[in-house]
């Protein structure tokens, strides 16, 4: 996922209050609540792109896209804590051989050393 499309999700997350509550995107990048105008996130700087963020993130599962609003979908609400699952999974997984690998060179090192 690009930056772009994580600074849109973020702003979508702050917006909606980390709920499911139904936002309205217009043309020029504002999304908007659709119980007043006062509130909105602005992505008119993702201008050019939106339109294939909103793709991104509907493809990934993060929003739901209908023809006249977008909600955020769980994965979209919870999207930093199964970010951070996947980051600690991946550490976790590349860890242990990580160390078995610092373990070895280490007493390869001694083992040249003593003799």
């Amino acid at each position: 996922m690009t930056l772009q499309a994580i600074a849109v999700l973020h702003k979508i997350k702050n917006l909606s209050n980390d709920s499911d509550t139904a936002l309205r995107l217009d043309p020029d990048g504002m999304i908007y609540p659709f119980a007043s105008d006062t509130p909105s996130a602005d992505c008119t700087k993702y201008k050019k792109e939106i339109i294939s963020i909103m793709d991104s993130l509907k493809d990934k599962g993060y929003i739901k896209i209908s023809s006249n609003h977008i909600r955020l979908t769980q994965e979209g609400i919870h999207f930093f804590q199964n970010f951070t699952i996947l980051c600690v999974g991946f550490i976790y997984q590349r860890l242990i051989p990580l160390i078995a690998l610092a373990v070895s060179i280490i007493s390869l090192i001694l083992s040249r050393n003593a003799s």
